[in-house]
C-alpha cells in the first residue's frame, strides 16, 4: 500500500475522488449479466430493477 501520511486533507480529497471515479467509470464499463430468473425473484424488491422477472 501506498504510504499517504504526507498529504495534506485536500491531496487526500483529490486522491479519493479520483479513485472513486475510476472505479465506478469501471464498474459502468462492464455489461450487467444475471442469471435465469429464479422462486426467489417473486419476492425480491429489486425485480423490476434488475430484469430477471418479467
Amino acid at each position: 500500500m501506498e504510504d499517504l501520511s504526507g498529504l495534506t486533507r485536500g491531496e487526500l480529497m483529490e486522491r479519493f475522488t479520483e479513485e472513486l471515479r475510476l472505479f465506478v467509470e469501471q464498474m459502468r464499463s462492464q455489461p450487467l449479466s444475471f442469471a435465469a430468473p429464479s422462486q426467489k425473484c417473486d419476492y425480491c424488491a429489486f425485480q423490476l430493477l434488475c430484469g430477471r422477472k418479467d
